[in-house]
């Protein structure tokens, strides 16, 4: 889920995590009065308690309808909270919240009752929307509640801070609630997250990343994050890291995470991995086998120095593009290995593709068929080359060389010649 959203499904799943049921009173928290119930509403709302326990909620309500005017404030409090929980098991939230509210304003619960009714009405304002109210009904319970408030309820207060944008307010109670909390909950920690992300907050983003990736070690989405992140804050070995983690533990599944872990092994001078990265996304299908990419393995396998694997990544880039270039450049390679014949076929391929520049290529020509004894298609070739400013100078020098060399080929053919005559 993305930051930017974490807060507002915290508020939506709200009403579904109310918890209705009233806690016994406390002991350090006295009856804020003394109003008693009759026997006949206290069998009345047995019979309705023991309906919805049956999931019979439409006589419920109708039953309870017919109480909200009778009795004191006590009764109709109650009545009215009854009633309001049964809208809620209903998922008519609006109604229950509209009932809880009545019930509130009877001032009329035993204190720890009528504080648990305050909590779920805060609740269920978030789940409606109405943040404002919702805030200010959490804090006043917070404030006022004769026992601790539970960490869920700090938690509630920071989605709602969140809807409304303040970001610090926000902060304060996520971090109450995790520091209140038995054990820790992942949702809570994306709050935190998208907080801190909102305020810019980068190095503490990188902390809760660190929490949650060692809460779910399998979620890829975690580790990614967290590799942007330490990228973001210039901590390029620790993006390495967990990028590397993510990759060891196959959660990395698109062509753009195959590529930055490559990348940032080129960075950090670690050329093989990254080499071995990007053919592994090439071989399964996941990085696009075009020009590009495999020009990049090309350069990562030659900065390894695994020279015949750089070679055929490039040919292999050649022959996808089709490019003069690239053919160029492969040609190039095989000649430095002295591998001429294929240097030749490959230069004439550049030749025939078109390259920018074709002094160069009509030298690694001339060279390539020098070195397979060729020196007819060598001088063709560098006489080419003489064409072209760049290298016309070596093309010259390279002419004089071969013909030096064809023509003490055939002093030394022509002296064995005679001797073996002699």
């Amino acid at each position: 889920m993305k930051p930017s959203r974490i807060w507002r499904h915290a508020a939506l799943v709200l009403a579904g995590a109310l918890g209705m049921a009233l806690p016994a009173q406390a002991k350090d928290c006295e009856a804020k009065n003394s109003a008693t119930m009759s026997e006949g509403t206290y069998r009345a709302l047995d019979r309705i308690h023991g309906m919805i326990a049956e999931d019979n909620y439409g006589e419920a309500e109708e039953r309870l309808n017919r109480m909200t005017d009778r009795g004191n404030k006590y009764e109709k409090a109650v009545v009215h909270q009854t009633l309001g929980f049964v809208f809620i098991q209903q998922e008519d939230y609006k109604r229950g919240l509209a009932a809880f509210e009545q019930a509130l304003a009877f001032d009329a619960l035993p204190v720890i009752q009528q504080e648990q009714l305050q909590y779920n009405t805060g609740q269920l304002y978030i789940a409606d929307g109405r943040y404002e109210k919702g805030i200010a009904t959490l804090e006043a319970y917070i404030a006022e509640t004769c026992e601790p408030p539970p960490a869920e309820a700090h938690i509630q207060l920071a989605a709602a801070y969140a809807e409304r944008k303040q970001w610090n307010k926000a902060l304060e109670q996520v971090n109450l609630a995790i520091a209140k909390a038995e054990k820790p909950n992942e949702q809570w920690y994306q709050l935190k997250l998208a907080i801190h992300f909102e305020l810019k907050q980068l190095k503490a983003c990188a902390d809760v990343l660190l929490i949650l990736v060692s809460l779910v070690p399998d979620k890829a989405e975690y580790w990614k994050q967290l590799q942007g992140i330490f990228f973001e804050i210039k901590q390029d070995r620790e993006a390495l890291a967990a990028l590397s983690i993510a990759h060891d533990q196959k959660l990395l599944s698109k062509e753009s995470e195959y590529k930055n872990l490559a990348s940032i092994f080129m960075l950090l001078d670690v050329p093989l991995r990254a080499a071995e990265v990007l053919a592994e996304g090439l071989d399964k299908k996941i990085v696009e086998i075009d020009k590009k990419n495999l020009e990049f393995l090309s350069d990562a396998w030659l900065v390894a120095r695994e020279l015949d694997k750089a070679i055929e990544a490039q040919r292999r880039a050649a022959q996808v593009s089709g490019d003069g270039e690239v053919w160029m450049r492969l040609a190039q390679m095989l000649a430095q290995e002295e591998r001429w014949g294929d240097a030749l076929e490959a230069v004439d391929q550049a030749i025939d593709r078109g390259v920018s520049d074709p002094g160069p290529a009509y030298m690694v020509k001339g060279q390539s068929a020098f070195g397979l004894n060729r020196p007819k298609t060598a001088i063709a070739a560098f006489n080419q080359a003489k064409r072209h400013e760049k290298t016309r100078k070596q093309a010259s020098q390279w002419i004089d060389y071969v013909r030096s060399e064809m023509l003490a080929a055939a002093e030394t053919a022509a002296a064995e010649d005679g001797t073996a005559t002699n």
